[in-house]
């Protein structure tokens, strides 16, 4: 995707329209767009919490496996 597609995207989504256009552009310069396989794991348990991830398209489940 590129950084104008990214754009686009940001401004869209219904959480971040109201956003200023130079704090989305910062979000760009400064992260990565991954584009995930189903069933790929975003994260998993003790990950460090170093980053923000925005998911624009989509579903995620979250679930922690216990016993």
């Amino acid at each position: 995707m590129s950084p104008t597609e990214a754009l686009q995207e940001l401004k869209q989504n219904e959480h971040l329209r109201n956003v200023p256009e130079a704090q989305l552009q910062w979000l760009i310069d400064h992260g990565e767009c991954r584009i995930l396989a189903a069933g790929e794991a975003m994260f998993r348990k003790d990950d460090p919490l170093d980053h923000l991830q925005v998911l624009l398209a989509g579903c995620v489940r979250v679930y922690m496996v216990q016993g």
